[in-house]
């Protein structure tokens, strides 16, 4: 049997929730990152609460408090920089997925672009921010961070799903055009030529 303090193991059964979310956060981060790149900044602040936690695991006097409340704050500031990485990816994906997208394709195939899913990005993006400001107040701080995430995560799969169909309208599109200039352009030298032939 170990001679850790009950607050020693109630500070990590506490933390563990945290600890979870964060790891999920960090998951879907490298998951949904389209570059794939590995964000330094929230695992440099889940490396800096393990220091924590094995200070706090050797320490012989009360100090060892201290240790599990730095562990805590770097496990806190892993989640704020991964949640926040993660929804500064997924919205920045979403604009470069749509970016090729004729403005003609979004009203006709997906209209909903316009008047519901760009307002929602608008209105998440204020709404993050505002829970950036008051994170420090939280009792469960990552709570609303996943429910902000889960929502742009519904709009991240719903324009994954359009691109196909828009890409395929702007293709049609692109063809119809080309036959109509082809036809034109046809028309014009068989034209011109005629016009010629009997001048």
């Amino acid at each position: 049997m170990s001679n850790f303090p009950q607050e020693f193991y109630d500070a990590f059964n506490k933390l563990f929730e945290e600890y979870t979310q964060v790891k999920k956060a960090i998951i879907l981060l490298e998951n949904l990152d389209p570059k794939h790149k590995i964000h330094i900044a929230p695992l440099n602040q889940l490396r800096s609460g393990l220091d924590h936690a094995f200070k706090a695991s050797i320490i012989k006097d009360d100090q060892f408090q201290h240790e599990l409340i730095e562990m805590q704050g770097h496990v806190r500031r892993a989640g704020y920089d991964a949640f926040e990485l993660l929804a500064s990816v997924l919205g920045q994906t979403i604009i470069r997925k749509i970016k090729w997208i004729s403005n003609k394709a979004l009203e006709t195939v997906f209209p909903e672009y316009y008047t519901s899913i760009s307002p929602q990005l608008t209105n998440l993006q204020v709404r993050l921010a505002e829970i950036r400001t008051e994170k420090n107040h939280f009792n469960q701080p990552f709570k609303q961070y996943m429910q902000e995430i889960s929502s742009i995560i519904t709009i991240y799969k719903k324009v994954v799903s359009m691109i196909p169909s828009l890409k395929q309208y702007d293709r049609k599109r692109f063809f119809a055009k080309a036959i109509s200039y082809g036809i034109t352009l046809s028309s014009g030298v068989a034209i011109g030529l005629i016009v010629a032939k009997y001048s």
